[in-house]
């Protein structure tokens, strides 16, 4: 499957995320640096109606712009608009030709996140959902509407 995968590049409106996976281990660190969590890159491809098309999970040692960048360039069509939390990495898909609109949360929009593009054109802050999904990982394949258990 992750081989077919490969053929296929998300485009039009693409929501990006990260998240990590995994869990403490008794007498481990907890939290986000925790041995035993593996951190990972999302990419959901949206309808015009904001319905998931296609989802990209990529698993990734750490979150840079670098890093961002090159899986943009393996993922995304050029020409796409990218929305994200405003996480600073994510700034990283404008250098393949995508346009990218972070959202800020409140809690962190006195921050700036997203200093390393702020002066370009394509990073331009506009509303929208934080989150990528609600709930757990598995949910971003069930069709709207579907119950939740």
């Amino acid at each position: 499957m992750a081989e077919r995968e490969q053929r296929y590049r998300l485009s039009g409106h693409v929501r990006l995320d990260y998240a990590y996976l995994g869990g403490e281990r008794w007498g481990g660190k907890a939290g986000r640096g925790s041995e035993n969590k593996i951190g990972f890159l999302a990419a959901v491809s949206l309808s015009d109606e904001g319905h998931p098309l296609r989802t990209r999970l990529t698993p990734v040692a750490t979150f840079t712009s670098e890093v961002v960048k090159r899986r943009a360039e393996a993922s995304l069509v050029p020409g796409s608009t990218a929305s994200s939390d405003g996480l600073a990495c994510f700034c990283g898909v404008t250098a393949t030709g995508c346009t990218h609109r972070p959202t800020l949360v409140a809690a962190r929009a006195s921050q700036a996140n997203c200093l390393s593009c702020a002066g370009s054109a394509r990073c331009s802050a506009t509303p929208g959902l934080h989150n990528l999904w609600r709930g757990s990982p598995q949910r971003i394949s069930d069709p709207p509407g579907a119950p939740r258990g």
